[in-house]
């Protein structure tokens, strides 16, 4: 069948040869999306007949690699589901998403958010990042902190780093001191209190980090330039005279 010369209707679409016709198929839902028309019925219909064919034409070799057909994906996920192993699927969907990637791993980690092939996607996907968006799903859990550390071995440092600061948050740091990465949790630990400096950051890292908070504070006071967020440390610092003293010597040269 032919591309159809006006924009077919949905009916349309349980007329077409879907496998001899999907070309047309491509045409016609192209037309609609030109026209501002909803799509989602349109595929549902192919997927209530041949659930393999709207599988060809979402995510085949000639699948259309544009955001507005990124989001027929997402529309259908339960059917592309019923399909493929969601660990294909949604590496093919990002492959194919075309500036939506992030969208597609949002929605694999909703509906899979412990899949362990959630690195690979979000490595892809987040790049220095990786592991943001699966950890940022389970900040309520009570898995947060084997996550944490499950991720630093993949390579989610700079993951880690950004989940412990806005707003603080103790899982992350604790991943970061078990590691043993003092760069890392002084980068954390100095990002987290300039955004919320009267937060219990220094009585966390007394806790997971020991005897030497003293030195680990004045390197994290090194990374803190505003003077409100410097001088509300002030109470957290009994103990750690190097620390007091490089906080009353005002803002470190840079």
């Amino acid at each position: 069948m032919a591309a159809p010369e006006t924009i077919p209707d949905e009916a349309w679409f349980d007329e077409v040869d879907l496998r001899a016709a999907l070309p047309a198929v491509v045409a016609g839902l192209e037309a609609r999306l030109s026209s501002g028309l909803p799509n989602e019925g349109c595929l549902r219909r192919i997927g209530a007949r041949d659930p393999l064919a709207l599988t060809e034409l979402l995510l085949g070799p000639r699948a259309v690699a544009r955001p507005d057909w990124a989001a027929l994906r997402l529309a259908v996920i339960d059917l592309l589901e019923l399909g493929m192993r969601p660990s294909a699927l949604y590496l093919r969907m990002a492959a194919l998403a075309a500036g939506a990637e992030l969208e597609v791993l949002r929605l694999a980690v909703r509906r899979h958010r412990d899949g362990p092939w959630l690195r690979t996607l979000s490595g892809r996907v987040e790049g220095p990042l990786r592991g943001y968006t699966q950890l940022h799903a389970h900040l309520d859990a009570p898995e947060l902190p084997a996550l944490c550390a499950a991720w630093y071995a993949a390579g989610g440092r700079a993951a880690l780093i950004a989940l412990s600061s806005a707003p603080p948050r103790l899982a992350p740091l604790v991943a970061l001191a078990e590691a043993e990465d003092r760069e890392a949790l002084v980068e954390a630990a100095a990002r987290a209190l300039s955004h919320s400096p009267t937060a219990p950051v220094p009585a966390w890292l007394a806790a997971i980090w020991g005897p030497e908070l003293d030195d680990l504070m004045v390197d994290v006071l090194a990374q803190i330039d505003a003077p409100p967020a410097r001088a509300a440390l002030l109470p957290w610092l009994r103990g750690c005279p190097r620390a007091q003293a490089a906080l009353r010597a005002g803002a470190p040269a840079r």
